[in-house]
């Protein structure tokens, strides 16, 4: 009897970890430039239908993120090489170039906000370069 008491209170305390691991839900903005994603001002738009959640694993330098579409989820992944300062501030920037095109994406929290885009870099056959951001998306 003390065993199976003993197993249903871990059973019990694992799964009130988890599920606090995913407990707060993020509404997503839809933002026209980095500063406003970053400061997920009240000009960006909300997507009434997307919501976000985070799993930070300070240890590993990774973030898990969960992507909700009517409260089920429809995508997620993980960033790794993340800086983690705490689960409400972190930057994972990565860095990918295929031939003469180089492609920077910044998913970061500060203070609680999230902010995301990528910026991309065009060098031309004329060593011209062109720069552009898109995909601007706070969420809080």
């Amino acid at each position: 009897m003390k065993i199976a008491l003993l197993v249903l209170i871990v059973f019990s305390c694992t799964s009130n970890a988890y599920a606090n691991w995913f407990s707060n839900k993020l509404s997503v903005y839809e933002c026209k430039s980095e500063y406003e994603a970053t400061s997920c001002s009240s000009k960006c738009k909300k997507d009434a239908e997307l919501k976000l959640e985070f799993l930070v694993d300070k240890k590993n330098s990774r973030v898990m993120t969960k992507w909700y579409m009517d409260k089920k989820i429809s995508n997620s992944g993980v960033s790794e090489n993340c800086k983690i300062f705490n689960d409400k501030n972190w930057d994972c920037t990565s860095e990918h170039t295929f031939g003469n095109r180089s492609d920077t994406y910044i998913n970061k929290m500060n203070n609680g906000i999230f902010s995301a885009f990528t910026r991309n870099i065009f060098v031309s056959n004329t060593n011209q370069v062109t720069s552009k951001e898109s995909n601007f998306i706070c969420a809080k």
